[in-house]
């Protein structure tokens, strides 16, 4: 009768795996909710105030942390409190199965919100990889749009008292391609900048030594700009990566903390209906 106790008792308690997920996912809503009202009280529109990005990143990875720990460990522990007792089984077996269902557990509440996404709790954790991404986007959109607004540099290198801009439309266009090629090849050859410096020379009362000096503070200040937008892009990319790093560091903080509350939570149950008993 043992046996056949011990075999006819599903080793899985489906209802509390999926009350203890639910939970989780609940809780972690509720926490992420707040985490990102902390994150709107942080930061302000005013030059100076509120917290920088550095500090609002290392608080977004210890709020993902305490939130993945908080819902986990609930869902963990309700999996193992509301499963059903298994009678005549090992005690290795019952720690086993009171393990699985705190994997089990996080596992259905983090599928379930990576499913859910756009409105549920995952929403706000898959948003810190959203956001850096979007930051390594717009970095790189920063970088093209330097080389696409050359025709700025252009109209600097090529203004004069009473110039009527559109007349030199062709000019214009001709000075960007030469910008343009110069940061992609990372400096300006030799005949290109002379002939620049022919150009303003000709166009100006400059002499040439003030052509040149034009020329080459125009180049300077695109390429710093050029570079500064290429370390926006490294910068971001650095972010995403460290991001997922930490991430995956939080959901397997979660994992861990879900089958060892389980675990607990199983050894409470059968305790206190051994007391009983």
């Amino acid at each position: 009768m043992a046996g056949l106790s011990s075999n006819s008792t599903s080793a899985v308690s489906w209802g509390a795996v999926f009350a203890g997920a639910a939970a989780a996912a609940a809780l972690s809503f509720l926490l992420m909710v707040l985490g990102f009202g902390f994150g709107l009280l942080s930061v302000s529109p005013w030059s100076g105030e509120g917290v920088d990005a550095q500090t609002i990143g290392f608080g977004s990875i210890v709020w993902l942390i305490i939130i993945q720990l908080a819902a986990a460990g609930l869902g963990g522990y309700l999996a193992g409190r509301l499963r059903t007792k298994w009678p005549d089984v090992h005690t290795d077996e019952v720690y086993f199965r009171d393990t699985a269902h705190g994997l089990v557990t996080w596992s259905v509440s983090t599928l379930v919100a990576v499913v859910f996404f756009s409105g549920s709790a995952a929403a706000i954790m898959m948003g810190g990889a959203k956001a850096v991404s979007g930051a390594a986007d717009q970095g790189m959109s920063a970088a093209e749009q330097v080389l696409d607004e050359q025709d700025f540099y252009a109209r600097r290198l090529l203004r004069t008292e009473n110039w009527d801009e559109s007349a030199d439309a062709g000019r214009i266009d001709e000075v960007s391609a030469i910008l343009v090629r110069t940061l992609r090849d990372g400096e300006m050859s030799d005949s290109d900048r002379e002939y620049l410096v022919d150009m303003v020379e000709a166009r100006s009362d400059l002499s040439r030594n003030n052509a040149a000096d034009r020329v080459d503070t125009v180049i300077s200040d695109a390429e710093a700009y050029y570079q500064q937008a290429l370390e926006m892009v490294d910068d971001a990319r650095r972010a995403a990566a460290w991001t997922a790093i930490w991430m995956f560091v939080a959901l397997l903080a979660g994992a861990f903390f879900a089958a060892l509350m389980a675990t607990f939570g199983g050894r409470q149950r059968d305790s206190v209906l051994g007391a009983q008993v």
